[in-house]
């Protein structure tokens, strides 16, 4: 949630005790889940776009073992989101399709949505949208748009409100 939020500081810290303590405990599973979600913090808060990479990479690697492949789909999907972010198409296809195809074939139709967007995302990017959005005057990427508009950082900090304002006791 902190990291919904926009609080990128607090949620570094909460991953690295859950890492810590992962470790600590010898529990790979959790190490590779804070690892991905580290680098899933990184890219969303734009600091850090190599370590992001670096660290999705190497969480990928780790979903490899047994017992936590199913895991696998969200390293893939991140790693397409950032050849996105990047404007690496092929790439970012490449990644998001693997993601897509292992979901669907292990039954989990709740996490592939992530992955669906990121192909349509994809293919905007490649495709006639980009050129009638340029033909209007308007950015050729509608996901860049929202983006620049502020409306996600708005509702994180209306968010934040509502939940401090309502007496959330995690808030």
């Amino acid at each position: 949630m902190v990291t919904e939020q926009g609080h990128y500081a607090q949620a570094q810290a909460l991953l690295d005790e859950s890492r810590d303590i992962s470790q600590a405990q010898g529990d790979q599973a959790r190490v590779a889940w804070a690892t991905l979600h580290q680098a899933r913090l990184l890219f969303l808060s734009q600091s850090e776009p190599q370590q992001a990479q670096r660290l999705a990479e190497q969480s990928l690697a780790q979903f490899e073992a047994p017992g936590i492949g199913w895991m696998r789909a969200w390293a893939l999907s991140l790693l397409g989101h950032m050849h996105l972010a990047r404007g690496e198409w092929a790439q970012a296809r490449a990644k998001l399709e693997e993601s897509a195809v292992y979901l669907q074939e292990i039954g989990n139709r709740c996490d592939s949505c992530e992955p669906l967007l990121g192909l349509a995302r994809a293919a905007l990017g490649q495709q006639e949208l980009a050129e009638v959005r340029r033909r209007q005057g308007l950015d050729p990427d509608p996901f860049a748009a929202f983006e620049a508009s502020g409306y996600a950082e708005r509702v994180a900090q209306e968010r934040t409100a509502l939940t401090t304002a309502g007496g959330y006791p995690g808030a």
